[in-house]
Formats: structure tokens, sequence, C-alpha cells
């Protein structure tokens, strides 16, 4: 793998501490600093942040040079030498103990020449290891390294494969990634070796069979994968429409969208249901040895993505039946109190080993029943449950 080193002479921005007051602000930006810091040197692309002249009143603020705009399938593509500097970026990140939570498209920018810079900072977090195992909140098997890479295809490269639109360069963009990807997992196993780890432990036994696996990938992996992205952009855009129709972004609550998010992640978990049985599937009837172990852990892979969906659609859709807090603590209600119970009664009968048909089965059935409960929500319905479930002194949240 090679990275192209960015030269800091692009066009001049300017960071501003985050915070109400002062010490806040320079709280923030110090995080920032240090986090570039440690990044550049452990060979990452990150903002070389300068001092700047501020006049009295104005606020605290540090300048940079920025190269490049963010991705984008029209105007700004991501090209071969833009992945090679990726997965190059994320290897140094990964081998200096380095997951990067925020690598959504905003803070990753791509030049016409093939570099890459990333920016936030601040969001890095050091990951560590315990009794062989990985410590890190990023979501993943604790046998799995923390991969920024995996980080980046869950928030930003999902849906940068979804607005390609066409089929045909879709595949040929995802292959062109995972055949360059090869390499940063042949290098990820390398690198565990050298700390430790043996070739049958876990960790390197993954990336080995994702490195096989992806040098020549096949139409199953290919497949695989496009699904799995298309999985994530779900889900982030499920989380996203909650909390957007929360207020939390301009304080305008829409409860039809916070519904609906419930909904969509609803259908997301019956595709999750539905990939983790291939990849099940795959794990034994796959074309080559290395495939088959390549699917036998993502098969674990899914069984946590499967699990950790599903309690986000339940805990949701329950928390819409009474959230106390919702609309500046007016509240919001979509059904009475035997509603909510009839809800998780019916949730409670999909079970996570379920094969993806019967839960697929199960699931439409709970949609269809909150479907119905939101086609008969009305602001005046929502101060009746209120009532009730004040008057019938039903537990609140």
């Amino acid at each position: 793998m090679h990275t192209q080193a960015i030269n800091f002479c692009g066009r001049t921005e300017y960071l501003y501490g985050q915070g109400h007051s002062k010490k806040e602000q320079r709280k923030d930006m110090d995080t920032e600093l240090q986090a570039a810091y440690l990044a550049r040197k452990a060979g990452v692309n990150a903002p070389n942040y300068q001092g700047d002249i501020i006049k009295p009143g104005e606020p605290i603020r540090i300048k940079y040079k920025l190269e490049g705009d963010i991705a984008n399938t029209k105007t700004n593509p991501i090209t071969p030498k833009h992945i090679e500097n990726l997965l190059q970026n994320f290897y140094f990140l990964d081998k200096a103990g380095f997951y990067h939570r925020n690598l959504s498209s905003p803070n990753i920018m791509f030049s016409k020449e093939g570099g890459v810079e990333f920016a936030s900072m601040k969001d890095m977090t050091r990951f560590s290891m315990e009794d062989g195992k990985f410590v890190c909140s990023n979501n993943s098997p604790d046998f799995m390294m923390p991969s920024n890479a995996e980080r980046f295809e869950t928030t930003t490269l999902s849906r940068y494969v979804h607005n390609l639109k066409d089929k045909n360069a879709e595949r040929a963009f995802i292959r062109e990634y995972l055949t360059q990807k090869s390499e940063y997992n042949e290098f990820r196993a390398e690198h565990l070796k050298r700390n430790g780890f043996k070739d049958t432990d876990d960790a390197v036994m993954y990336e080995t069979a994702q490195a096989l696996a992806f040098k020549e990938p096949s139409d199953e992996v290919l497949d695989y994968f496009a699904s799995k992205l298309e999985i994530s952009r779900t889900k982030s855009n499920a989380t996203l429409m909650w909390h957007k129709a929360g207020g939390l972004f301009d304080g305008n609550v829409n409860p039809g969208e916070r519904f609906a998010s419930v909904v969509m992640l609803l259908e997301d978990l019956k595709n999750a249901y539905e990939l983790r049985d291939r990849a099940q599937m795959l794990s034994q009837t796959a074309e080559t040895p290395q495939e088959q172990q390549y699917f036998a852990f993502e098969k674990e892979i899914l069984d946590l993505w499967t699990k950790n969906i599903y309690e986000d659609a339940k805990n949701g859709g329950a928390e819409n039946f009474c959230n106390t807090t919702f609309a500046g603590n007016k509240g919001l209600y979509l059904g009475c109190a035997e509603d909510r119970i009839l809800f998780n009664e019916f949730f409670d009968e999909i079970k996570l080993d379920d094969d993806s048909l019967s839960a697929q089965e199960k699931i439409d059935t709970v949609i269809e029943y909150y479907k119905n409960l939101m086609a008969d929500w009305t602001p005046e319905n929502n101060r009746m449950y209120k009532m009730q479930y004040l008057r019938d002194s039903v537990p609140l949240g």
C-alpha cells in the first residue's frame, strides 16, 4: 500500500471551538489539536492546524489548509487512487490503536490528485485488548480488531455506492474497493501476528479470510458486500430520521417520521435476517475454503447486527407509545397501554435464532399492526392517550 501525503497548500479553512463558554471552546479545540497531532504522528493525513491572529471580541479559532472536497458520484467521484490512500490511512489509524467514530462524508476530503484528508480528529478513541479480546464501542464482535475501513463502509461508503444508481457501476466500484482492501486486511493480519497473535487466533483468521476472499472477489462475495452496505445505509437513515424527528438538530419535531423510522428499522431487520441466513449457507457452499471461512465469520458478525437492529426497533417502537419528554414534554403517545402491551407481545414472537422466513412473517405482523396505529394517530388521540396513561397510573417512559 502507498499513501500520498498532503502538502497543506489548499484553501484556508478555520476551526472554531465548540461550547457555550470560552473555557469549553478552548477545551474542545485542545482535544482536536492533540488528536490531530497524534494522528499525523502515526502517518495519517490529518489537518495541520496553525495559530491565527484573533481580534478582541472574535470567537476562538485556528486555521488550516484543506485540499479536496467531499465525495460525490458526479462532481468528485472516488477513484482507485483515493481508495488506495484511504486504506493506507485507515491502516495507520488501526496500527496506532485509534478508532475514528465519525467517518461520515463531511469529515473526509478527496482531492483531484487522489489524496485524502480527515477531519474531526477529536472523535478518535483508543481501543484496547483485554484477555485476548478487543474493547471498543464499535458494535463489532470482540474477536475482530476494530477497523476504520469498516466504520467508513457503514457510514459513508454505503451512501456513496447507493448514489451510483447504475448496478454495473456499483458492482465495478465494489470490485475495485474489495480488491484493494485485500492488501489492507493482509497488512492487518501481519500486524496482529507481530503483536503476539497466532495464525489460529480468530482475529488473524478473519483478516486472512477477508484478504483471500477479496483478492479476486466472486459474485457471491460482491453481492453479499453490496447487501451489507445497504443494511448499514438503511439503519443509519432510520437512526437519523428518529433523532431528527425528535427535534435533536433544529428543535422541530415530526411524530409521523418518528413512527416511520421504526418501520424502516423493521424492514431493515428482515434484510438482516436474510443476509445472516445467506452467510450461513455460503459458509458451507461457497466455491473455495477461504470464502467459506470468510462467510463463517460474517455469520457471527450478522448475528450481532441482527441483534442490534432488533433491539433498536423494539425499544424505539415501544418508546413511541409513551414518550413523556417528546416535544417539550407534551409527550408522544401512539396508542393506549393495551396497544403497547400487544405491540410487545407481537414483537416477542420474533426470536433471534429464527430463520429468515419465519422471522420475516413475524416482523410483517408487527409492521402491519404498527402501521394501523400510525394511520389512526392524530394530535387529538395523542392527548386522549396521554390522559389515559395518567388516569390509569401506567408507568410513564
